[in-house]
């Protein structure tokens, strides 16, 4: 991972650098003014899977290229590891994620490096503005010398962004796990109640466990559903 990030840092420094602070953006911080529709970061995308479009992007060295696809090579592992632990968890068939995620040609598979400069003003812009992201499995290698990374705890679907800084270049390299294109995506059928639920029986059910744990109350009347014991008895 270290070797990753120094031949990151050397791309950029190389490649990246001249063209982003001769950009639009980098020139719109000599106005007045907070800078709301732009981010200060430098970036490029990579593919892996199905297809990789990594022999494409002529700028990156043989050893960067190498060194990425033998990175993503064991993050698709840990990825898949994750998958089957959070389907455990769940109780459900350990399968479960990946074969969602699957689809005709899956999973897809894709790395966002950005580099987000250091800015004479941080005040009037963001790194990355607020946002949360899209898809399945987020993977972050990111900077451990320059912060930057602040996010919104204790909430679902994590609101997220990257401060400008002052300080120095901060590197955040992100691989997305995601769902093939055509992968259809909804809850596994066994942590749901049956699709078609009489209300009185559901209130009947209640008033016999009103004052019971409500995820309890759900799941006995899933169990009730399915022809097995209420659990609540």
């Amino acid at each position: 991972m270290d070797k990753l990030k120094l031949l990151t840092k050397m791309h950029y420094e190389e490649n990246m650098k001249d063209s982003f602070y001769n950009s639009e953006t980098a020139k719109s911080l000599d106005n007045n003014g907070y800078i709301t529709k732009k981010d200060w970061e430098s970036t490029f995308f990579i593919s892996h899977r199905p297809n990789s479009n990594i022999n494409d992007l002529t700028t990156l060295s043989q050893d960067l290229r190498k060194t990425m696809e033998e990175y993503i090579g064991q993050l698709i592992k840990l990825a898949e590891r994750i998958s089957v632990l959070m389907c455990e968890n769940l109780g459900i068939e350990k399968s479960h994620i990946i074969e969602a995620f699957s689809g005709s040609n899956g999973p897809s598979v894709g790395t966002k490096v950005a580099m987000y400069p250091h800015c004479a003003h941080p005040e009037l812009i963001r790194g990355l503005r607020e946002h949360t992201d899209a898809g399945g499995i987020v993977l972050l290698l990111q900077d451990d010398q320059v912060l930057g990374l602040e996010f919104l705890k204790d909430v679902e679907s994590t609101l997220h962004r990257v401060m400008a800084m002052k300080d120095g270049d901060r590197l955040s390299i992100a691989t997305f796990y995601n769902p093939f294109g055509d992968a259809t995506i909804s809850p596994a059928s066994e942590l749901l109640l049956p699709s078609h639920v009489r209300f009185q029986d559901y209130l009947d059910h209640y008033t016999k466990t009103k004052f019971d744990d409500k995820g309890l109350r759900f799941l006995s009347l899933k169990n009730m559903a399915n022809g097995n014991q209420d659990i609540l008895k």
